[in-house]
């Protein structure tokens, strides 16, 4: 067994490239693994976070146009939140990128591989000015709800629930393949634009982006 062993760190001393070759692939999964489980936490804990305020509003003795504002808050943001914006654009974009990361590491890439994942660096500037205009619209809305009263904001934050869960389930499912699937996108590097995917591209044009 010694001997064996001998013989395989005389090999990798010969080889350093082997070594790299594993170090890299190493930190490529463990940054593919960190980009997408940064959100699938991250929208798990804001669908804890907003259940009690939702639920003590459905609780709550409604009137009946608080439960058409309910019925339309659910229905509205199941498509727009859940299906439009994870299920058919994010979730898919986070996968494909978390792959890029895996095939591709880099320091920066894998030690901030959740907002790799989403675009915020090394994407078209297409797609960081919507990821920065969508964190701001989501920030100001966290702002404005936080001052709207019962029931208003549960129902509100009832319907944002429905969209995370949605959300929460694409990513569960377009994560699967991140670590057996090869990658096939090629990310921009900053102020590249025509290095963009036609994958993304398609998706891009589909929610007028």
């Amino acid at each position: 067994m010694r001997q064996r062993m001998t013989a395989k760190e005389m090999d990798r001393l010969q080889h350093p490239e082997v070594v790299e070759a594993e170090r890299a692939t190493l930190a490529g999964n463990i940054g593919a693994l960190w980009g997408w489980f940064g959100w699938v936490v991250l929208v798990l804990f804001a669908i804890v976070r907003l259940w009690p305020i939702a639920w003590e509003a459905v609780a709550s003795e409604l009137a009946w146009y608080h439960w058409v504002a309910l019925a339309a808050s659910l229905l509205f943001l199941a498509h727009a939140e859940g299906y439009r914006g994870f299920q058919k654009s994010f979730a898919p974009r986070v996968a494909e990128r978390c792959r890029d990361i895996r095939h591709a590491p880099t320091p920066r890439r894998v030690l901030l591989a959740p907002l790799f994942a989403a675009g915020f660096f090394e994407a078209s500037d297409r797609r960081r000015r919507y990821m920065l205009t969508l964190t701001t619209v989501i920030l100001v809305r966290m702002f404005m709800l936080q001052r709207t009263p019962q029931p208003w904001r549960g129902i509100a934050d009832a319907g944002v629930i429905v969209g995370l869960t949605w959300g929460f389930g694409a990513l569960i499912f377009f994560g699967r393949s991140i670590l057996r699937a090869p990658s096939s996108v090629t990310v921009p590097t900053d102020g590249d634009d025509s290095a963009t995917s036609s994958a993304e591209k398609s998706r891009a044009v589909a929610l007028d982006l």
